[in-house]
C-alpha cells in the first residue's frame, strides 16, 4: 500500500474475552478512507493483525506510526 497521509486518532486496549487473550486497537484516518487495526493475542499464544485486508504493507506503515508515538523507552 503506498502512504496514504496515514494518521492515528486513537489507541486503547482490551482484556483477555472468550475469542482471545485481549490486544489493541488502533483507529486510524488517510486519504483512503477510516478504519480500525487490531493486534490481538490468540488463546494460544500467537499474535494477530487485522488490517481489514490492507495487508502487510499498511501494517508495517501503521506500527511504525504507533512506535513513533511512543513517549519513552527503558
Amino acid at each position: 500500500m503506498a502512504k496514504h497521509n496515514l494518521q492515528i486518532t486513537d489507541i486503547s486496549f482490551w482484556s483477555p474475552h472468550e475469542n482471545n487473550n485481549g490486544g489493541m486497537r488502533i483507529e486510524w484516518v488517510a486519504d483512503i478512507g477510516w478504519g480500525q487495526f487490531n493486534l490481538y493475542k490468540d488463546k494460544e499464544g500467537n499474535l494477530h493483525a487485522d488490517t481489514e485486508y490492507l495487508g502487510e504493507e499498511f501494517a508495517k506503515e501503521i506500527l511504525s506510526l504507533v512506535y513513533n508515538k511512543i513517549v519513552n523507552i527503558y
